[in-house]
């Protein structure tokens, strides 16, 4: 079959499903679709659903967001859902975590599309929205400027002792 008879064929059968679903009281929906250029079957994905019930993206919406809760704090992710995250220029809500994926398995909504990003980026992101640093940063950072300080003090006392008019005017 072409792609024309498939996209023809599909039409007709949304039609007639959507009838047949209201006769059963079911929601009937076509899915993907995959044709053989060189002649050979189309395929076509059908979901039934009963009439008020939860679609396969509401169904995976809500395991995402159990598998963050449940398991995002084992895997070191800090952020919770509907936490809002800065990625580069982009603003975007924390949404789940897809554990099918090894790498980027945070994800990530802007704008109703869906993202994906690594726990790490997410945590740094985080932590940028929080102005948070890291408690060892925040020794170092002490310490280099107390070290500053006391440089600076002895710097002074030497100008005082080498040029004290110099001093009394600074």
């Amino acid at each position: 079959m072409t792609i024309g008879q498939t996209r023809a064929i599909r039409a007709v059968l949304e039609t007639r499903l959507a009838a047949l679903g209201k006769e059963l009281n079911l929601v009937l929906r076509l899915g993907n679709a995959k044709y053989d250029p060189r002649g050979g079957p189309s395929v076509f994905k059908l979901e039934v659903n009963e009439v008020g019930g939860m679609t396969s993206a509401d169904q995976r919406r809500k395991q995402t967001e159990a598998d963050l809760k449940q398991f995002g704090e084992s895997l070191g992710m800090r952020a919770k859902v509907g936490d809002i995250i800065r990625l580069g220029a982009r603003v975007f809500a924390v949404a789940g975590l897809d554990l099918s994926k090894r790498k980027n398995s945070v994800i990530l909504w802007n704008n109703g599309r869906e993202f994906f990003c690594s726990i790490g980026q997410a945590n740094m992101a985080l932590n940028r929205a929080a102005n948070l640093v890291p408690e060892s940063s925040v020794r170092t950072a002490v310490e280099e400027s107390e070290a500053a300080w006391e440089t600076r003090a002895a710097a002074e006392a030497d100008i005082k002792e080498i040029a004290p008019e110099a001093a009394a005017n600074a």
